[in-house]
């Protein structure tokens, strides 16, 4: 059986443990992205990396590791995450058409029980899971696509060409600069048109206090005037039950900062207590984010 893996630094521990001499590493990504043909619906093109630098080449190791799997049974055992299925994926492209038979596996640890469980839960590269590949292709398209279209148009505008445009920076910009003219557009308001009201209500019943605050969908209710709270108060004691009555309207100022950025023990906790959302299934959908 031959092995494919990303680390050289793993090959000696996972001969030790399969017993094969044919454990081989790609050395992380061998391939690059050298062309989009946006005209055929964004075809990738792919080449496997070279350079002068023999450190940096990497065509004539793979083309060696490719001749290996000729008629062999072949574990590709890549990282068990997006960018290894990538890698992997990428290797079997390469040996589709010359190994025995391809199978995908995921050594979580380097033990012989991380070893014995990844080689039982094989299956066929060609049954296993695509979709990661495809989210890997995504991504890297995406990035270079929009890179490579905005960063010498950025660089051109701001006469800077250290700076640069990418998939995930250009959006998130583009969020701190909405904000920031939102905050711009409210410092420029008067003090009036700053405020919100709230209102909140002690209720003295049986001898005893019950304090309640005003909600409208699981939140505190925000009246954007204080012309609305007030209207709001009117109608409360125009229609009180008659058991009950108004004993008094108490205006107080109140700051409210705004809150901090989430850390993820906070993600976490404010998530289970208000989404009512259980602790892997808040950690998957932040990952998606």
């Amino acid at each position: 059986c031959v092995f494919i893996i990303e680390s050289p630094n793993k090959i000696a521990k996972i001969k030790e443990l399969t017993g094969s001499s044919f454990v081989f590493a790609t050395g992380g990504h061998f391939v690059e992205l050298v062309n989009i043909e946006v005209s055929k619906e964004f075809n990738p093109i792919f080449e496997i990396k070279k350079s002068t630098d023999k450190k940096k080449d990497k065509s004539t190791h793979i083309n060696y590791m490719i001749n290996q799997c000729k008629d062999k049974v072949v574990y590709i055992a890549t990282d068990p995450d997006r960018e290894g299925y990538g890698i992997g994926y990428k290797f079997y492209e390469k040996i589709k058409n010359i190994a025995k038979t391809i199978y995908r596996t995921e050594f979580h640890e380097i033990t012989k029980s991380g070893v014995e469980k990844g080689l039982n839960n094989a299956v066929l590269f060609s049954q296993s899971n695509l979709n990661l590949y495809y989210s890997w292709l995504g991504r890297i398209v995406s990035d270079q696509f929009i890179g490579f279209t905005l960063t010498p148009y950025l660089r051109k505008n701001i006469k800077n060409f250290e700076v640069s445009a990418g998939r995930v920076q250009t959006p998130a910009l583009s969020i701190l600069v909405e904000l920031d003219r939102k905050i711009q557009a409210f410092e420029q308001k008067n003090i009036d048109e700053k405020l919100s009201y709230s209102i909140e209500a002690i209720i003295d019943a049986l001898g005893s206090q019950i304090s309640i605050t005003l909600v409208e969908e699981n939140k505190r209710k925000v009246f954007e005037t204080k012309e609305l709270a007030q209207n709001f108060l009117n109608d409360l004691k125009n229609n009180l039950n008659p058991l009950a009555f108004l004993d008094a309207i108490e205006q107080k100022d109140k700051e409210k900062s705004p809150p901090k950025p989430f850390t993820t023990s906070n993600l976490l906790k404010d998530g289970v207590r208000i989404l009512e959302m259980g602790v892997k299934q808040i950690q998957e959908c932040a990952q998606k984010l």
